[in-house]
C-alpha cells in the first residue's frame, strides 16, 4: 500500500520513515501509545459498568412503585367493593328490579319504625331517681337507659338507611329510564303514617303522664323526711329549757373547742363576729365563699341552731370540702348522726334548683335549703315534747 508525504506530497513505499524527496518525518498513523489503548479499554469497561447498575436501580424504582400501585389500588378495590356491597346495588333485569324495590321500601320502613320507637321512649327519661329501691325503681331505670338507646340507635338507622335509599334510588331512576313501562313500587304510606301518627300521640300522651309520676315521686321522697324522725328517744343530745324550748347540750364554747379539734379550725369565740338579742346570741365567722354561724340562748350560752351558709357560685367547687366540714360539725352534735342521709342531701343540692329537703334523727332536725344565691346547711333541736 502506498503513502504520500503530507508536506510535500511525494508518493513513498510502505514503511518509510521519512521522505525522500523533502526529508519529513513519516508518521504511522496505526500505531497509538499503549497507556491510550489501556485507558479506552479501562472507560469501555467503566461505561459498561455503570450501564448495568443503573439498569438494575431503575428496574427496581420500578419494581417497587408497581408493587406499591398494586398494593395501593387492591386496597381501593377492597374498600369499593365492601361499599358497593353495604350500600350499592346493580340492575341488569326486571328481577333485579323489583328486588331493589323492595329494598329500597325497606330502607323507608326502618326509618319510621325507629322514629316512632324513640318517640313512644322519650317520656321514660330520668323519671327513676326519686322512687325507693325496689322493683318500680328498676323498671324505670331500664326504660331510661333503653330511652337513650333507642335515640341513639334511631338517629344511626336514619343516616344508614338514607344513605341506601338514596343509593338505591339512583340505580331505580335510572332502570326506569331506559324501561319506562315498569310498574312503580314504593313504601305503604298507609301503613307508615299512620305509625308514626301513633307513636307522635303517645308520646304526647305519656309524657305528662311520667312528669306527673316523677313528681308524686319527688313529693313522696321530700315527705318521708319528717317519717324517718326517730325523734322521740330524745336521749342527752337535747335538752328542755324552763320555757319549752329546746336546746343543745353544748355551750358555745365547748361546741367551738370540739369543732376546731374534728375540724382542724382555728375559730375562737373572741373572733366571731357577735350579734346580740334580747333572746337570742349569733356568733358569725365569714370565710371565703360564705359564714358560719352559731345561734345561742342568752341566759345561758348554750346552742340553739348551727348553720353553715355556701355562696352558689363556691359550692361546686369546695364541695368536698364543705361535706366534710358539715358532717363533722353535726357528728359533734350526735355521732350516730346518718352521714349517708346528710351526703345525699348536700349531693342534691348541687344539681337540683331550689333543691330543699330535712332529716330528724334522736330529736334533732338537719336541714338544707337552696336559694338562687346560696345554700344553706343547719341543724337545731326539734320543736316536740321528748318521750317520757
Amino acid at each position: 500500500m502506498s503513502k504520500f508525504c503530507i508536506k510535500c506530497g511525494k508518493e513513498l513505499v510502505e514503511g518509510t520513515k521519512f521522505c525522500t524527496n523533502c526529508g519529513a518525518e513519516i508518521a504511522n498513523e496505526n500505531t497509538q501509545p499503549e497507556s491510550t489503548n489501556q485507558e479506552k479499554v479501562a472507560n469501555e469497561v467503566n461505561q459498561q459498568v455503570n450501564q448495568q447498575v443503573n439498569q438494575q436501580q431503575n428496574y427496581n424504582q420500578n419494581f417497587n412503585y408497581q408493587t406499591n400501585s398494586y398494593a395501593q389500588n387492591d386496597t381501593e378495590e377492597k374498600v369499593r367493593a365492601t361499599v358497593k356491597k353495604i350500600f350499592g346495588c346493580e340492575i341488569n333485569n326486571n328481577d333485579d328490579y323489583f328486588k331493589v324495590e323492595k329494598k329500597r321500601s325497606s330502607c323507608i320502613y326502618a326509618i319510621i319504625g325507629a322514629i316512632s320507637v324513640a318517640l313512644v321512649m322519650i317520656p321514660f327519661y330520668d323519671k327513676w331517681f326519686w322512687f325507693e329501691d325496689g322493683f318500680e325503681k328498676t323498671l324505670l331505670h331500664i326504660m331510661s337507659v333503653l330511652s337513650v338507646v333507642t335515640i341513639i340507635a334511631a338517629v344511626l338507622i336514619c343516616i344508614f338507611s338514607l344513605i341506601k335509599y338514596f343509593s338505591y334510588n339512583k340505580e331505580v331512576k335510572m332502570y326506569r329510564a331506559a324501561n319506562p313501562t315498569l310498574p312503580k313500587y314504593g313504601a305503604n304510606l298507609k301503613v307508615t303514617i299512620p305509625v308514626l301518627a301513633a307513636a307522635f300521640v303517645a308520646c304526647l300522651i305519656l309524657s305528662p303522664i311520667m312528669e306527673d309520676i316523677d313528681t308524686k315521686a319527688y313529693n313522696v321522697y321530700h315527705d318521708k323526711g319528717s317519717s324517718k324522725s326517730v325523734s322521740t328517744q330524745y336521749s342527752d343530745l337535747v335538752e328542755e329549757r324552763a320555757s319549752g324550748e329546746w336546746q343543745f347540750k353544748y355551750t358555745i364554747k365547748e361546741y367551738v373547742n370540739k369543732f376546731n379539734k374534728v375540724t382542724n379550725s382555728e375559730i375562737s369565740v373572741k373572733s366571731a363576729e357577735l350579734k346580740k338579742s334580747d333572746k337570742l346570741n349569733s356568733y358569725i365567722w365569714n370565710d371565703t365563699g360564705g359564714y358560719t354561724m352559731i345561734t345561742t340562748y342568752s341566759d345561758n350560752d348554750k346552742i340553739f341552731a348551727i348553720d353553715f351558709n355556701v355562696d352558689s357560685e363556691y359550692y361546686e367547687e369546695y364541695y368536698d370540702d364543705i361535706v366534710d366540714t358539715v358532717i363533722s360539725a353535726f357528728s359533734i352534735i350526735d355521732d350516730e348522726v346518718d352521714t349517708d342521709k346528710i351526703e345525699e342531701m348536700l349531693d342534691n343540692a348541687m344539681y337540683i334548683k331550689g333543691y330543699q329537703d330535712f332529716y330528724c334523727s334522736n330529736g334533732i332536725k338537719y336541714m338544707v335549703d337552696c336559694s338562687e344565691s346560696s345554700i344553706d346547711i343547719s341543724t337545731l333541736p326539734e320543736k316536740m315534747s321528748p318521750e317520757k
